[in-house]
């Protein structure tokens, strides 16, 4: 009789660790190494920078399309891909030069990238010529120029090579910036006292182009609940006119890199209990025009949707910050809320901000539940040592930590919660091992007591 049930208990036992490994073996876990290694690949040369309407963004957005196909996620609408129209810097045949030049014809020239260097803020003008006539304000560390009903700002930079790129903003009220240093200031001063003559001519132009955001979806079981929606922007800051690439590691191959790979490992688990949407979204440097675009598209569509954006994860040595909206400062949100208690509980340190300098805002202003999680690390951005080398796989693995655990809470019933828990995975397995192994423990016992 012990024996039978011996032998069923065992095969009860295989059946289930049998049924683990298989499940186990099914799911593709999250890997912050392979995360590193996306962010490399984005981050790299050959993408330049990823500048919004750029063949080089347009190559990654095909790329993201490719790896949404390839973990066999469905479209949204018809197509990965969604359009949209807007205005984008490219580089001109323009030689950038600045001069000023006196009423006697002598001329005294600055050099590009040493002495002055265009702000990226906006291109409505390349080329133009100032003189006191214009309407002047001189400032400390600025001069500023309004003619024919544009403006036009040249300013100081405490930075001595210039690496500080600004994000593009075509409705900026400024139609061209310029960073100077404080010796060429003092020239312009003196020029515009003297009745001289500024000429400036840059390296860009604006045009219109149509730029996409790539939308996926994992099909939930329940159609009355509201989707989650995680998402990240993945363009950048491009290659100034100098041949230097802002890679834009941190900002935000991380947070696209890390959508990336949290789409490949829920598209391996069972099915969730709500739609699961992920959406690559593109101009955000450009003042949040993919996350509004696909805001204002969805808004009634997607009405009652929590929205999760990744932008910068995985800087060493900085705590996870939540960035909600300034509208929201006093007022409830769920998935803050949500997400602080998880980091209560399992001791992972956090910081709050209400800003709308992420693509959460545009979420909020279209009435839906939004923040944005990032580890806010602004020390390198938007210059040429924003690299992979600064990215930590630590880091990454606490966000994924947070995530998972909020996936778990909100988007899975408890079945699937224990049929991928790995505690029970090894517990079935030591099971098995013992079962299978009682036999042979006993013939060893019988052994020894016979010698």
């Amino acid at each position: 009789m012990k024996s039978k049930i011996y032998k069923i208990c065992t095969i009860i036992s295989a059946i289930i660790f049998i049924f683990f490994l298989g499940l186990r073996c099914s799911i593709k876990y999250f890997d912050s190494n392979n995360v590193k290694e996306t962010i490399e690949y984005l981050a790299s040369d050959e993408f330049e920078g990823r500048l919004c309407g750029s063949k080089e963004n347009d190559s990654v957005a095909d790329y993201i399309t490719k790896t949404f196909e390839k973990y066999k996620l469905s479209k949204l609408d018809n197509s990965y891909k969604q359009g949209f129209q807007v205005n984008a810097p490219f580089r001109n045949d323009n030689t950038p030069s600045l001069t000023i030049s006196n009423s006697n014809g002598e001329a005294k020239s600055f050099e590009y990238g040493k002495d002055f260097k265009e702000d990226m803020l906006n291109f409505n003008s390349s080329s133009e010529t100032f003189s006191s006539e214009d309407s002047v304000n001189i400032f400390p560390s600025s001069i500023s120029f309004r003619k024919d009903n544009k403006l036009f700002l040249f300013y100081v930079s405490e930075e001595k090579n210039f690496s500080f790129r600004s994000s593009f903003i075509n409705d900026s009220p400024l139609s061209f910036a310029v960073v100077i240093t404080k010796d060429v200031y003092n020239n312009m001063v003196s020029s515009l006292k003297n009745k001289d003559t500024i000429s400036i001519t840059l390296p860009y132009s604006v045009k219109k182009t149509e730029v996409f955001n790539v939308v996926s979806k994992i099909e939930g079981r329940d159609k009355t609940l509201k989707p989650l929606i995680l998402t990240a922007h993945y363009d950048h800051l491009g290659k100034d006119a100098l041949g230097n690439i802002y890679h834009g590691a941190l900002d935000n191959a991380s947070g696209t890199s890390f959508l990336i790979e949290l789409s490949k490992y829920i598209s391996s688990l069972p099915k969730p209990n709500r739609d699961i949407i992920f959406v690559a979204l593109n101009a955000e440097e450009f003042g949040l025009l993919g996350s509004n675009d696909f805001a204002s598209r969805y808004k009634d569509e997607l009405k009652g949707a929590e929205v999760i954006n990744f932008d910068m994860i995985g800087s060493e040595n900085y705590p996870l910050t939540f960035m909600s909206g300034e509208s929201l400062k006093d007022k409830d949100s769920t998935i803050l809320n949500d997400l602080k208690t998880i980091c209560t509980d399992n001791n992972l340190v956090f910081n709050v901000k209400f800003e709308d300098s992420s693509d959460h805002a545009s979420f909020i202003n279209n009435g839906f539940d939004s923040l944005t999680l990032s580890h806010s690390d602004v020390s390198k951005i938007h210059t040429p040592n924003d690299k992979t080398d600064f990215i930590s796989e630590t880091s990454i693995d606490n966000a994924f930590l947070l995530i998972d655990k909020y996936l778990m809470e909100n988007c899975y019933g408890t079945i699937t919660k224990i049929l991928i828990n790995p505690v029970l995975h090894a517990i079935s397995f030591i099971v098995f091992l013992m079962l299978i192994s009682h036999p042979i423990i006993k013939k060893i016992d019988v052994y020894k007591k016979k010698s």
